[in-house]
Order: C-alpha cells, then structure tokens, then sequence
C-alpha cells in the first residue's frame, strides 16, 4: 500500500512515512491517514481536493471500468498518446475532454448559428400557424411513394 500511495500521490516521503509508521505502530496509525486516504481515493476518481463538486446522477462502475473510460476519452476523443494518458490525472482527463467539448459545440454554434430562444423550432402543438391539413397531405403523398 506504501509504494501505491508513493506512486500515486508522486511523494516517496508520504509512502516511506506510511510504510514506517504502519510497521511500528500497527493499527493504530491508520486512523492518523484517514483523510489523506480518502482524499487519495477522491483524486483517483478524478475529484480535487477541496473541490465543491455536484453529486452525478449517472450509474456507479467498479474503478477498472473508470480507468479504461478514461483512457478512452483520453486517447480516443482527445488524441493523446496512451503514455500521456497514463500521465495524466482523472481530473485533467475530464476537464480537457470538457473543454474539447466547449470548443466542438462553439465551432458549430459559429458555423450554423447559435441557438437562442427565437431560433428553436417550436413543436406543431405550440404552433397557432401550423396548418394540420397540409402536412396530413404531405404525409399521405410520401406514403403512397
């Protein structure tokens, strides 16, 4: 668990503490990395610490699941290398494939317009113009070929 928390948090002091007081204090030092644990947990979830994050209402997956999703993301829809996946914080997956989805939705927004309230389309039912006998015509038409 030293070596984990030495590769993981990028500090060998924090594993060659954790390793020294584990084995001369036993149990009883566990409860003195409680909350640097969790946070260590938080992080590889790709939470920061400190961060006021929303809860998600999407399904929980076991973490293997979690990181083969996020080497996806992060070779896949960002193009990285998977070295530089590996690399690469839960955290700084997530926000480069937040901003890579800013920049896709503001290319399109600029290229076919954005959408704002008077663009929507609205739906027949909303629409006082919305001539029923018309378009029951059409569909009629294409149904006959």
């Amino acid at each position: 668990m030293a070596e984990l928390i030495g590769e993981g948090t990028g500090s060998p002091k924090d594993a060659e503490t954790f390793g020294f007081d584990i084995h001369h204090l036993g149990a009883r030092a566990l409860s003195e990395f409680q909350m640097p644990l969790l946070e260590f947990i938080t992080c590889l979830a790709g939470i920061e610490p400190g961060s006021r994050q929303a809860p998600t209402t999407g399904n929980a997956m076991p973490m293997t699941d979690y990181f083969e999703h996020l080497f996806k993301i992060a070779t896949g829809w960002l193009g990285w290398t998977p070295d530089q996946a590996w690399e690469a914080t839960p955290a700084e997956i997530i926000a480069a494939k937040e901003g890579r989805t800013d920049l896709v939705s503001d290319i399109l927004k600029a290229v076919f317009g954005g959408e704002s309230d008077s663009d929507q389309v609205q739906s027949p039912t909303a629409n006082d113009e919305f001539d029923r006998a018309a378009f029951n015509a059409l569909k009629a038409k294409i149904a006959r070929g």
